[in-house]
C-alpha cells in the first residue's frame, strides 16, 4: 500500500460536485435555464442591443455585467408570462452568482456583496422586488388548512 493516493483533477472536480446539495444544483440549472433563454429571446428581439451569453458573463466588466443583469432582472418572467414572486428573482439571482463563484472562479463578481462595486445593481434588483410585492405578486403563500378542533382530537383518540 502507497503512502500517497493520486487523482486526477478530474475526479477532484467530481468530488466537489458530490459535495454540492441536489437542492442548490437544480436552482443552479434553473437560473442559468432561465438566463440563456432570457439571453436568447433578448437577442433575437434586438438584435442591435447585445447582451452577454453564460459564457461570456465572467469575462464582462462590473459595468457591463451590471447592466446586463438589470435588463435581466426587469425582464424575466415565468413561462406562462406571469411576473416571478420577489423570492424568486433572489434565487435565480443567486444561482448566477454561484455560477459565477465556482463554474467560472470569479467570486469577486458577488453582486450581493457591499464592498464589491455593485451598488447600482444591488438597488436596481431590490426595487425590482418591492415592484412585486406592491402588486401583490408572491406575498400570498400556500399553507395547509387549519385543523379544526375536532379533527384535531381524531389523532388522539384513535391511538395514532
Amino acid at each position: 500500500m502507497s503512502r500517497f493516493d493520486f487523482v486526477s483533477t478530474q475526479e477532484i472536480d467530481a468530488r466537489v460536485q458530490r459535495g454540492v446539495p441536489e437542492n442548490t444544483r437544480k436552482a443552479n440549472t434553473f437560473a442559468l435555464r432561465v438566463y440563456e433563454s432570457w439571453q436568447e429571446a433578448r437577442s433575437a428581439a434586438v438584435p442591435l442591443d447585445r447582451f452577454p451569453t453564460l459564457a461570456e458573463l465572467a469575462f464582462f466588466s462590473k459595468d457591463d455585467l451590471s447592466r446586463a443583469l438589470s435588463h435581466f432582472v426587469f425582464e424575466i418572467r415565468r413561462q406562462d408570462g406571469k411576473e416571478y414572486p420577489p423570492g424568486s428573482i433572489h434565487g435565480i439571482m443567486c444561482g448566477i452568482i454561484r455560477y459565477l463563484r465556482d463554474d467560472c472562479e470569479r467570486p469577486e463578481l458577488n453582486f450581493f456583496n457591499e464592498d464589491n462595486g455593485f451598488h447600482c445593481l444591488r438597488r436596481r434588483i431590490h426595487r425590482r422586488m418591492q415592484e412585486l410585492t406592491e402588486k401583490g405578486v408572491g406575498i400570498h403563500r400556500r399553507q395547509a388548512a387549519a385543523l379544526e378542533e375536532d379533527d384535531e382530537k381524531v389523532p388522539w383518540t384513535s391511538g395514532a
